[in-house]
This record gives C-alpha cells, structure tokens and sequence, in this order.
C-alpha cells in the first residue's frame, strides 16, 4: 500500500538518511531506556541498532559510496518521482520540526531501534520500536505524519482513513487495517498488527512483565558476540527445530549430500537454542559475526567428519597465486566417510556403499574406493584466479577463470599412483568424443600431467569455443595432489606449494577459511571490458564514451570493495562463523575508527 510505504519513508528516512549527509557535531549521547523493553518475549526474531547516528555516519564516508551514487540505475532512482517526494518530506519535516535531520535523528531515534517478529507464520506480526531522547518532539513527529498521512490518502481519493485510536490510555492512530502507531514517552512503536501493538502497550504500563529486555537467551548472546556492534540480530531456533522440514535435516538425517558437505553446521543448528549476529567496525574495516552456544561437546558423528579435534590443526594457509579471485582452505576428513559410514548414513546408505567399494574396483584399477578414501588427508584447498594468458591461440568466448582443489594426502604414494591410471583412463574414454592431446612436462621439478584441446578441430556442440578455457592436468607436490582446471594455473600453485614447502605457514584451527579478493574480480571485469561496454551500449541505448564511462566506474567500485574473509570456528562450547569486510572511508586507506 502507498500510504504505508510513505509512512515508512518519513520514519526511516530520518533513521538512515546519514547515507548521504551527515553533521560533524554530534552532542553526547545520553542513556535513555532500550527499546527491546517493548518487544514481547515470544518474538522469535530480533533486529536491534543501537546507534543510529553512528551508522549512518560510517555508511556515508564509505569510499564507494560515492561512485555508487553515481551508478546510471541508481542516479535515475535518486532522479525520480519517489526519491525527489522523499527528499522534499524531509524537507518539511525539518522546516517544521525546526532542525536539521542529524539532529532529529539523534533525538528522535538515538536511543536506538528495535524489530521483533516471528518470522515463517502467516501474517507475522512485526513491531518496530525506535526510541528517541525528546518526548515532545516525538509527539510532534507523530502528529505531523498523522496529518501528512491524512492528506495523502484524500489526494488519493482511499477508502483508508487515519482513525486517532486510545490503547490503554495511550494516544495514537490507525491507518486502514494493517498499520498501527503510537507514542510512548519518547518512543515510537509501529506494528501491523493489532495484538502485537497492543501487547507492547502492556509492556509500558507494566500489565505484562516478560520483554525481550530481559530475555535471558538474548542477554548470553551478547556475549557472545564482539563488543559495540553496530547492528545485532537473535533468532530463537527452537521453534524451527521443530517443523517439519527441519527435523529433515537435523541430525540424524537420512540425506548423504547434506550429511557429506554441510553435517558439522546442521549438527550445531540442530542443537543450538539460538543464533545470533553481530556487525562491528574497527580500523580494519567492517566485521560481521555469526555464533551459537554449541560447539564441539555433544557433536554426533559429524564431528570427527568435519570438525578438527581440541589442538588439532584445522586448516592450512591460503593459496594466493596471481590473479586470485577466491581462495578456501577447509577441513574434511574424508577417511570419515568409510570408516564411520555406519554412524553417518541410514543403514541403506551404508549398505549401498559398501556394495560400490566392491563393484567401483574396475573403474579404480584393482583399487577399492574405501582404500583410496583412506589415503586422503584431512586438510584441502580450493582456488579460483583469472587466466591472464591461456595456453591456446583460439579463445573461449565466455570467460571462465581456472580453479583447482588442492587435496592433502595421507598416503601420497599409493593415492598418486591410483589416481594417475584413473585420471589417464578416464581422459582417455573422453577423447573419443572430443579430441585432447595428451601433455606432459616438468615445472619446478614436479610432473604435470594434462590434456589440450586441438584448437584446429571444430566442435560444433561447443559454439562458444567453452573448452579453450579447459587444460584439465593434475600433479603431486610432496603430500599434496593438485587436480587443476588449466595447466597455467598448476604451474603457479607448484611454484607456492614448494614455496611453503620451505617455509611453512601458520596453520589455523579454524574448520574452514575463504578469502574473496576485490581486486581479482575488477580484473576479471576488466579482461571482458568490451563486452560490458557492448551490454551497457545495447541496454540503455547510450554513447559508446558513457558506456565506457559506466564501466570503469563499475570496475573502480569492485576494486575498492577489497577483501572479504571469512572463518568458522568450532570451540568446545560455542560456534562462530566470523566475516571482515576491508571497505575503506573517503579519507584515508583504513576505515574511520570512531565514524
């Protein structure tokens, strides 16, 4: 409905709209009261920002922000109907509130703002609380939109009217049948619904007792998480456990592929009583953290799969080569799948492989598979980089980049000898349907072996020319076996795998780590430039020079985006999955420390 969208952008506008301005000379902030003391305990779902103004101040001196706004799709937005109305309401509301938004702001929601719902339920109720600093001034706001929000709906000529509404003895209006706000001191509370407005009513007069101010589980979240965060969420996973297509997958779980490459998480989901998150700053940038009060203790037999035991290490450094997109270095003990395969599968599951470790013998040369799963190490990695220089004349005409997994092998010698025959046999078969040649060489005193394609067949099921981005090899280096998508890439991982051969380095406890690489991905762009420009010139019908224009603004954003870098930690009692944004501000090479 437009009358509550228009409502929305007058509340919130005055919450975010440190986006675009901001005021340097913010008073102290006092200490009014939180707004989670009218958010009723059954909310399964939390949102709580307790500082607006300092987000809204961080979020404008990003770096990036001013390239964004000058985005053609986002201009055009900030051009329109919508935005120019949303500027001139705040406007208004300045004029006649008699000061700027930084101060409305702070005193109208700087007490914080809170959101509780129950999320997944028809109609879910929702109720938003934003705390202010001024009473009077927040009855001010409140009649003013009443009255803003009056005359839009007779412009409109809508069956919805704004009705002044008394709840328990406190003043306030209801629009249509789904939007219903009030003054509370110096808070505002809005719902889209009648028992969840009427039950944070109650709370203020103390005829209920029971918020989420005092919520015991909400309090040990906090905890949990980094101090001063700028924004926080709680979600009670209780209720989830218990429909139906949770306890699907929630341990014991009757689904191989969920229990193979997700089992360690589903297992601290399926026991956790909550999850919470966290958004933080610092000078490194920005950092968001995901826990649970679960961890290794009580863990089924996902554990020994997935999760390193207590002093053991997890996983080993990043694979950085040139170029690097996304590197991961995870945890996965794939020994685990054969010899725990009667505590980790149905019976049926277990049974059938058993019976494909006797009949896969063929396929694997006389080897059995649980013999080649035992020969496996525990600790893997996985890279995605841009290939600058393929090794073909002809090119692909869609851009894929290399990738390659690095596996760590218990028993090397006997995984390299079992897994050459295998790869030439299959490689083999391949080539009579599409001819590869075969390619051997030594890099670094290591043998690749791998395949090209002739560049001079024509294929013509392949009409992008896809497989010029392929020269799938594999190698050994010492106890680690690289299968690669393109011989290039290989020889560079040779070269870091040896490397770090002679000067190790920090290995990590954590189950897994991944890194995404801002720079990797504006090269990346930058390599099908052309086709961008190509794109932009046939979407929006504009001059080859603005086309070109966009997409350097394009590449320039990605690249300043930096790094993104992520780990899971799985500590005896709790779990966390933490992630570290390097955005920087206009002003300097590290993110502002105080906003």
């Amino acid at each position: 409905m437009r009358l509550r969208a228009l409502f929305a952008a007058g509340v919130l506008g005055l919450v975010l709209a440190g986006v675009c301005r901001a005021d340097q000379d913010q008073k102290k902030p006092v200490s009014p009261p939180s707004p989670l003391r009218l958010i009723p305990v059954e909310a399964d779902l939390v949102l709580q920002v307790r500082d607006p103004v300092r987000v809204a101040n961080l979020a404008r001196k990003l770096k990036a922000l001013p390239q964004v706004l000058e985005f053609p799709i986002v201009k055009e937005q900030l051009e329109g109907t919508t935005a120019r109305r949303a500027r001139q309401l705040l406007a208004y509301f300045e004029k006649t509130l008699g000061a700027k938004w930084p101060e409305l702001l702070d005193k109208l929601a700087g007490g914080g703002v809170a959101l509780g719902t129950k999320p997944g339920a028809s109609n879910a109720p929702v109720l938003l609380v934003i705390q202010g600093k001024d009473a009077k001034l927040m009855q001010r706001f409140v009649d003013l939109a009443a009255n803003l929000l009056t005359a839009e709906l007779a412009r409109q000529e809508s069956k919805d009217k704004v009705e002044k509404k008394t709840e328990n003895g406190i003043s306030g209006f209801k629009v249509g049948q789904g939007l219903y706000v009030a003054r509370v001191d110096a808070a505002l509370v809005v719902s889209n619904r009648k028992d969840a407005f009427t039950r944070a009513i109650e709370l203020h007069l103390g005829k209920q007792k029971k918020s989420m101010a005092t919520h015991a589980p909400l309090h040990e979240a906090s905890k949990l998480l980094p101090k001063a965060p700028l924004a926080e969420a709680w979600l009670n996973m209780k209720t989830i456990q218990q429909s139906e297509a949770a306890k699907a997958i929630y341990s014991p779980r009757d689904n191989f592929q969920l229990t193979v490459l997700f089992g360690g998480y589903l297992d601290i989901l399926g026991r956790t009583p909550y999850l919470c998150a966290g958004l933080t700053h610092d000078r490194e940038g920005y950092g968001l953290t995901i826990a649970a009060p679960r961890g290794r203790d009580g863990m089924g037999p996902d554990r020994a799969l997935h999760v390193p035991a207590k002093g053991e290490m997890g996983s080993k450094p990043l694979l950085e080569p040139k170029g690097v997109l996304y590197s991961n270095s995870f945890y996965f003990d794939f020994a685990r799948i054969w010899a725990d395969r009667d505590k980790l599968f149905p019976k049926v599951q277990a049974e059938g492989l058993a019976n494909f470790d006797k009949t896969a013998r063929k396929q694997l040369l006389g080897t059995r598979l649980s013999s080649l799963l035992e020969s496996v190490g525990a600790r893997h990695r996985i890279v995605v980089a841009n290939q600058a220089k393929p090794g073909y004349k002809k090119r692909s005409r869609v851009t894929i980049p290399a990738f390659s997994l690095v596996a760590e092998l218990r028993k090397a010698d006997r995984f390299a000898r079992v897994m050459d025959a295998a790869l030439r046999a299959g490689a083999l078969a391949f080539t009579t349907q599409i001819k590869m040649e075969l390619h051997e060489e030594k890099h670094n005193g290591v043998e690749i072996v791998g395949y090209r394609f002739n560049d001079k067949e024509e294929v013509k099921e392949d009409v992008n020319d896809i497989r010029f981005a392929f020269s799938p090899c594999w190698a050994r280096v010492g106890d680690q076996f690289i299968f690669c998508s393109t011989l290039e890439l290989c020889r560079d991982l040779i070269d870091l795998l040896k490397a770090e051969q002679k000067q190790p380095g920090t290995s990590y406890k954590y189950k897994t780590r991944d890194r995404f690489y801002g720079a990797g991905f504006a090269d990346l762009l930058a390599g099908i430039e052309d086709q961008l420009i190509t794109q932009a010139i046939l979407d929006q019908a504009i001059a080859p020079a603005e086309a070109k224009k966009q997409v350097k603004q394009l590449i320039d954003v990605v690249r300043n985006l930096g790094a993104v870098t992520s780990f899971a930690d799985f500590d005896d009692k709790t779990w966390r999955y933490r992630f570290r944004f390097g955005l920087t501000c206009q002003r300097c090479t590290l993110a502002c420390a105080s906003g």
